[in-house]
C-alpha cells in the first residue's frame, strides 16, 4: 500500500467485533508514471477483505462532482 492510505483498525474483543476503516482513492491498483493507468483487473490487497462479512462502499462524496 502507498503510504498515502489511510488504515484504522479498531478492536472489541469482548464483543466479538473488529472493524477496518481503508480509505484510499481506487479500490483496483492506480500507477502515475509514466501515465496514468488504473488496473481494473488488480486489486493487490484483495485477501485483506477474504474473511469479511460485511463490507461498505462509501461513495457519496463523488456524487457531488461535475466533469470539468
Amino acid at each position: 500500500m502507498r503510504a498515502s492510505y489511510f488504515f484504522k483498525f479498531v478492536q472489541d474483543p469482548e464483543n466479538d467485533l473488529s472493524i477496518l476503516f481503508n480509505w484510499k482513492p481506487f479500490l483496483v491498483e492506480f500507477e502515475e508514471k509514466p501515465e496514468r493507468i488504473l488496473k481494473i483487473d488488480t486489486i493487490s490487497t484483495g485477501d485483506v477483505w477474504k474473511e469479511v462479512d460485511v463490507v461498505v462502499f462509501n461513495t457519496w462524496h463523488w456524487w457531488f462532482h461535475r466533469v470539468q
